[in-house]
């Protein structure tokens, strides 16, 4: 018998809410039309208001009723947005910060972006490419109907911070080649995602039990070795895919 019992960590394969940000088996629609969907907890807790009449002939299958009352359109179209931004990867969530007066706090004219969240990474730079093609300032944040202005400062000072797409940590590796660019990932995301795509890759390794495959890995990604991904993030996504089962 074993000395010991080897316990490693395990992952949650469930979804994400974009409402709540916490894990659940089952996400559902939260307006007719709409592409955002939450757990039940935050479709009850924030319910699209009832202003939409079925339209099979229209895009969406669904217009917005005429004699609706404006309190219940303005609530829609505000939650309809804040929504649409949390289901793009936003940080935040709905109960500690969106109120129905500004929304969430990073649609406000006046917002800087979060370094940690993707979605202000990603209007920022697509604010700096505008801003470096020679287009007005007022113009570069967002296609919205108002503009959102960034002072230059603030920019490259936030520029000077390159962070990872995928954690958001900040980090320094750059490219040996193009400029010496910064890398789009940290080292460890950068491993793992070479890991997963290996896992997903898995049927290359035919019928070879587990030490094999790794043995193999071993010889052609020693890095990932060195650097303690592998072996421990290959039998965690091992466990994972039989608890699913």
């Amino acid at each position: 018998m074993l000395a010991h019992q080897l316990t490693l960590p395990t992952m949650d394969m469930r979804q994400l809410c974009p409402g709540c940000k916490q894990p659940v088996t089952l996400l559902g629609q939260w307006m007719a039309g709409s592409h955002v969907y939450l757990c039940r907890e935050c479709n009850l807790a924030y319910p699209a208001p009832d202003v939409l009449d079925y339209r099979p002939d229209k895009k969406h299958g669904v217009v917005v009723r005429a004699d609706s009352p404006s309190a219940d359109r303005e609530r829609m179209v505000s939650l309809e947005n804040s929504l649409t931004r949390l289901q793009r990867g936003c940080v935040l969530n709905l109960k500690d910060d969106w109120t129905l007066e500004r929304g969430l706090p990073c649609e406000s004219v006046h917002h800087e972006p979060y370094l940690n969240c993707p979605v202000c990474r990603r209007e920022l730079r697509t604010y700096t490419r505008r801003v470096k093609s020679g287009e007005p300032d007022g113009l570069a944040w967002l296609k919205r109907s108002h503009s959102r202005v960034l002072d230059r400062p603030v920019i490259n000072r936030q520029l000077s911070l390159p962070v990872c797409e995928r954690c958001g940590a900040v980090h320094g590796r750059r490219y040996d080649f193009g400029g010496g660019d910064f890398m789009r990932y940290c080292q460890q995301c950068e491993d793992e995602i070479h890991v997963e795509t290996l896992w997903r890759m898995r049927s290359i390794f035919g019928n070879d039990d587990a030490e094999s495959i790794l043995d193999r890995q071993q010889k052609a990604f020693p890095g990932l070795f060195e650097r303690g991904i592998l072996p421990d993030m290959w039998f965690r996504l091992m466990l994972a895919e039989i608890r699913t089962d």
